[in-house]
């Protein structure tokens, strides 16, 4: 479920639906206990990838899998996505992206 509720998965936005307006400089907060979250990568169906806080991806949403481990990623401090990516996982479990 995502933070609306709705029921979708958790996505990280996709960069290039975003228009070319300036950036806000606003940074936001990341893993509050580390710098760095290590978490599992899965692929699902198509052209989807996850990760999650589950090494058996059993909190990964089963209409969108079946889910393969591709092996463990390690979330660092490094950009919008990763923070993004962090933050989905540390309140979902999971976030999912393409």
């Amino acid at each position: 479920m995502n933070a609306d509720g709705a029921g979708k998965p958790a996505m990280i936005p996709d960069s290039r639906h975003h228009s070319n307006a300036p950036r806000q400089t606003r940074r936001r907060p990341f893993y509050k206990e580390s710098l760095r979250m290590d978490v599992w990568h899965y692929k699902g169906r198509d052209d989807l990838h996850a990760l999650t806080s589950d090494e058996d991806g059993a909190n990964l949403p089963a209409e969108l899998g079946p889910w393969t481990l591709i092996g463990v990623a390690e979330l660092l401090d490094r950009g919008e996505d990763e923070q993004d990516a962090a933050l989905l996982v540390n309140e979902h479990g999971y976030c999912c992206f393409e």
